[in-house]
């Protein structure tokens, strides 16, 4: 019913999981070749369909060569951090609409930066005695690049006040409740606002 489509080096371009099933299966496998077909064909095909994942994309981009691609997947693979996390950090603290990243031109800003923020964030989420979420991450990525902030100071806080802390949906509600942990015992000569 369905031919699996090839291209003319017999390269699979849509119906991988079909040519797997069939297999198992022991059913014959009918196929149609379209010449000039290509991982960007798959890409076109799968986006049409809703089938590919963020993961997908990524794995196809960084199988061609692009680096950005690649460093986020190694990011995903070392923190675990979802997408949105992912891609704010990376890009800047910019949300990324997911067609730019479905057509290969999304940017990691700087590396090594990224790979700093993603550590301090770990270390935060480590200190907090419940699951966060992805207001969360946002909210604590408005605060590490503050220009005042101590990283050494927020971990103690939160060891020391980490009950101090809701669980907010809102960004704004982690941004005042963190900078209260931040500045708990601290006179008003070192008080400081973090947003």
């Amino acid at each position: 019913e369905f031919p699996i489509n090839l291209n003319e080096k017999m390269e699979i371009i849509d119906g991988q999981h079909r040519i797997m099933a069939l297999k198992q299966l022991g059913y014959p496998v009918y196929y149609t070749i379209t010449n000039g077909a290509a991982l960007s064909t798959v890409r076109q095909i799968n986006e049409a369909r809703r089938n590919w994942s963020w993961l997908d994309n990524a794995h196809s981009f960084a199988s061609e060569g692009n680096r950005n691609y690649k460093n986020l997947l190694d990011f995903h693979e070392a923190f675990g951090f979802n997408f949105h996390t992912l891609v704010r950090y990376a890009s800047g603290g910019k949300s990324v609409k997911t067609q730019a990243f479905n057509d290969g031109s999304f940017k990691i800003l700087d590396k090594a930066q990224t790979f700093m923020l993603f550590n301090r964030l770990t270390d935060l989420k480590d200190a907090l005695p419940f699951r966060n979420t992805a207001s969360f991450d946002a909210a604590v990525y408005d605060i590490l690049t503050s220009p005042i902030y101590d990283h050494a100071r927020m971990v103690k806080k939160l060891t020391m006040h980490g009950t101090q802390l809701h669980e907010w949906t809102r960004k704004k509600d982690w941004l005042r409740n963190l900078e209260d942990v931040y500045n708990m015992g601290q006179g008003e000569a070192t008080r400081v606002r973090l947003f």
